[in-house]
């Protein structure tokens, strides 16, 4: 079995070590790959390169892509979401599944509310209706899964300390998922027989930063209600059967500063 991890980064370089060693053949692409674990199946590669790009995925059982901007502007968005996909869905054969993680930006339009699998995409911005489009795209093909991460975090713990020293944390609820949770719903992804088209991706406690700088600060503080903010319900996850390491912000959070 061969599977390509394009766009190898942080997220990618944890799922490679899940799928190592499980009789697959693991071949990274990024524009460099000065850090990639195996150099003899490492590609640098831009989804521009229009003449290589066939034999990349040529007899891929799977390609998972984890697409970032060129910047935050309106066109890196473009740049990097959609015009990439727009290009890679052209070089895949229909019997390849594109694990395509994409963002839950696409579900801002929605206003204080619980959003669960069921709601549909709906973007408040350029940069959203970008990410929307792209989904579109790809879902065009009958073997592509959508997945929408909410706040990646788990890498460093530097953002946590600088919150913990803060005075003044918004009250306002946010939602958050750790990258190995995140690495591991992708592997998943790769196995299952009939996944569903998308899944939201997001840990099972919605919190606000004030409830984190509250946990960090390890005592009983009075915090003022929560001020709006949408809490995201992974519900085909749930459904699935996946268990989460990291159900909230107090494991992952404990696990990252150790």
């Amino acid at each position: 079995m061969k599977t390509v991890l394009l766009g190898y980064g942080d997220i990618l370089r944890r799922v490679y070590h899940l799928l190592n060693n499980r009789n697959r053949q693991l071949i990274t692409v990024s524009r460099s790959t000065d850090h990639h674990p195996d150099p003899d199946n490492a590609i640098s590669l831009d989804l521009s390169a229009r003449p290589e790009l066939a034999g990349v995925f040529s007899r891929a059982d799977t390609v998972i892509y984890t697409p970032t901007p060129i910047n935050r502007e309106v066109s890196g968005y473009q740049q990097g979401y959609l015009d990439t996909v727009e290009h890679l869905i052209k070089f895949l054969d229909p019997s390849t599944r594109l694990i395509l993680v994409s963002s839950t930006r696409v579900y801002r339009g929605y206003a204080d509310r619980v959003v669960n699998d069921d709601d549909t995409p709906l973007p408040a911005d350029p940069q959203g209706r970008i990410l929307a489009r792209m989904e579109q795209v790809a879902s065009e093909r009958d073997n592509t899964v959508i997945l929408r991460p909410s706040g990646i975090y788990g890498r460093s713990y530097t953002r946590w300390e600088k919150l913990a020293l803060g005075t003044a944390p918004s009250t306002r609820v946010g939602n958050r998922i750790h990258a190995d949770d995140l690495a591991e719903i992708i592997r998943l992804m790769t196995e299952f027989a009939e996944p569903e088209r998308s899944y939201l991706c997001s840990d099972l406690e919605p919190a606000s930063e004030a409830d984190i700088w509250k946990f960090l600060c390890g005592g009983e503080v009075p915090l003022k209600p929560p001020e709006g903010g949408l809490r995201y319900q992974p519900t085909r996850l749930i459904a699935s059967g996946f268990k989460f390491r990291f159900p909230s912000y107090r494991e992952g959070l404990s696990e990252i500063k150790q």
